[in-house]
């Protein structure tokens, strides 16, 4: 018995190993997440590709709240097409990000939801507070 509880750790250390070594060997989040962002005006366009969770929520939130210090935007549009996981971690990711915009009196928009994505993000509330749109071109044009 003891020797599958030492297993058991070891495993428990090895993956979180890998998801360190995962998270920091790319500032785009490795394999697990990419993050592509760009101003267009006054609104930083973020879009998202792979899984939003807690090994890669952190990837989001300083890559996103770096490009809002020094950007300056007022406007968060986050293009979800890409994206086939979120966990609790990156609904926590994005309400952060939301209370930022909103202290900027802005707007946050979610765009190209997948189904499970849409889910996820009704029942967790978040499209109680982020608004939401069928592309990223309508998103601009609604700002």
């Amino acid at each position: 018995m003891p020797k599958a509880c030492f297993l058991k750790e070891d495993a428990l250390q090895e993956r979180t190993f890998r998801l360190d070594a995962t998270s920091s060997a790319n500032a785009s989040g490795g394999d697990k997440l990419k993050v592509q962002t760009r101003k267009v005006g006054a609104s930083l366009v973020v879009r998202l590709s792979g899984e939003l969770d807690l090994a890669t929520a952190e990837i989001f939130r300083r890559t996103v709240d770096a490009q809002l210090a020094k950007d300056g935007c007022s406007n968060l549009i986050l293009v979800l097409k890409n994206v086939t996981f979120i966990d609790s971690s990156g609904i926590g990711a994005i309400l952060g990000r939301y209370r930022l915009i909103r202290e900027r009196q802005g707007r946050v928009i979610a765009t190209g939801l997948r189904p499970a994505v849409r889910r996820v993000l009704e029942m967790s509330g978040v499209l109680r507070v982020v608004e939401t749109a069928e592309t990223e071109q309508q998103a601009l044009e609604s700002l």
